[in-house]
């Protein structure tokens, strides 16, 4: 019996290709050159790309890895599989034309290149009138930027800023982009501001008051939470929680969303990305698989993160209402730090190992506190986390095993169930066959 007619009973179980959907770098008549699917969080490539074009959609899909990372997208890409939801909204084409317009526009911003419509990596006539529209509203508020930066720092910081709003918005309908940026318009600007993140909070409050001011707006689109360790103790608790309610019955999806659990529960201390390069050898399709992860030159982001939250901790201490999500945040780097810098062939998956056991008496601690501050008083009343607080701290320890053997079949998985989500996504008549290029995970 052949492969292609057995294929009907799904034995690959991963849905979110299929369905929730992925962004994608367009090649000549509408192909696909590169893909991102956020659940998973790998990047798929075509072999037949030259090696300019395979650079440009190398940077531009870990532009999209990057800017995604912990952001709506992919959190609900990622719960969607988790729980097996065949018809979750929003869903991939609810963010298509927002997600590739801060693609394409904070590639320049990260990799320095100067802020110009004419190096926008966009193929589609729309999608570049967006980011030229957004650099130009960028290049409005860089004028009002304090003359401590110069001008064109003034500009990359305000797209940066812009970029990061962009990622904080809950899509109800599709291309909503034109619509945002209206809104941007008319927002007014702050005058002698100097980092990226007093434009992002300005245009945040702003854009907040305009859609609780309309009921038409209110329909149209909602904010994400603005990010601090809060928000992010919250997305890892609550995606933990999914996960550990998955694996006796979605093993499989806990398997293949793996790099994407660990990214959350290290809340972005830790990541590495899948990269695929599909090819034909001869009658047989190939996939060399390849990996982007952390090292030693990932340390410094973390260590302003850290050296912040520390800043933010010990204020906090000073009026007597310490902040745990700062604490937990410190010590969970602290813990993942070792495992950045490792080349052990099994490092993520003891990284995960260790995280698993230190969680949960840190959230004990938390939700234990007699002295806490305002916001990790909010935390630990919301009914969502005091739901996955609960899963978390009961977890049997048959469940804890089963969530182990899921994630340490990660690589055999990815060699193999990894190839027939390939083989199913892009039609192919047989399984591609796995070419390991990379020496660890």
């Amino acid at each position: 019996m052949s492969e292609a007619f057995n294929r009907t009973d799904s034995d690959t179980q991963i849905i979110t290709p299929g369905f929730w959907g992925s962004f994608r770098l367009t090649a000549g008549a509408g192909q696909a050159a590169a893909i991102y699917h956020p659940a998973i969080n790998q990047i798929w490539m075509d072999d037949k790309l030259s090696r300019n074009e395979r650079e440009i959609a190398y940077l531009h899909e870990g532009t999209h890895a990057l800017t995604m990372c912990f952001q709506t997208p992919q959190l609900l890409a990622l719960q969607a599989e988790l729980t097996g939801t065949a018809y979750s909204l929003p869903s991939g084409k609810h963010f298509e034309d927002l997600v590739e317009v801060v693609c394409a526009t904070y590639f320049l911003v990260h990799t320095g290149l100067e802020i110009t419509p004419r190096y926008l990596v966009e193929t589609d006539p729309q999608r570049h009138r967006l980011g030229a529209e957004l650099i130009e509203i960028a290049e409005g508020i860089a004028q009002k930027a304090t003359r401590k930066i110069s001008p064109e720092k003034a500009v990359r910081e305000a797209l940066a800023g812009l970029c990061t709003l962009i990622m904080h918005i809950i899509p109800y309908r599709t291309n909503l982009g034109p619509a945002i940026l209206k809104m941007m318009r008319s927002i007014p600007i702050p005058e002698y501001w100097e980092d990226q993140w007093q434009v992002f909070y300005h245009f945040y409050s702003e854009l907040q008051k305009l859609r609780l001011n309309s009921t038409r707006k209110l329909r149209q689109f909602d904010l994400n939470l603005v990010p601090d360790a809060h928000r992010d103790l919250l997305d890892m608790c609550v995606n933990l929680a999914r996960t550990i309610c998955s694996v006796p019955t979605r093993a499989v999806a806990v398997t293949a969303t793996f790099p994407t659990i660990l990214m959350v529960l290290t809340m972005r201390c830790f990541r590495f990305v899948p990269i695929l390069y599909l090819r034909t050898a001869g009658l047989q399709n190939e996939v060399d698989i390849d990996v982007d992860h952390v090292s030693h030159r990932s340390l410094k982001n973390m260590t302003e993160a850290v050296s912040k939250q520390q800043e933010i901790l010990r204020e906090s201490e000073a009026k007597n209402q310490p902040c745990h999500a700062a604490k937990l945040f410190i010590t969970i780097a602290e813990k993942t730090r070792p495992f950045i810098t490792s080349s052990a062939k099994d490092r993520s998956v003891c990284c995960f190992r260790l995280l698993l056991d230190t969680v949960p008496s840190q959230l004990k601690r938390l939700m234990n506190a007699q002295r806490i501050c305002p916001r990790c008083g909010v935390f630990r009343t919301t009914p969502m986390v005091l739901w996955a607080y609960n899963m978390i701290i009961t977890m049997p320890k048959r469940i804890r095993t089963k969530l182990l053997d899921a994630v340490e079949n990660y690589e055999s998985w990815l060699k193999s169930g990894g190839m027939k989500v390939v083989r199913d996504e892009r039609g192919l008549a047989q399984t591609p066959k796995a070419i390991v290029k990379y020496r660890f995970l």
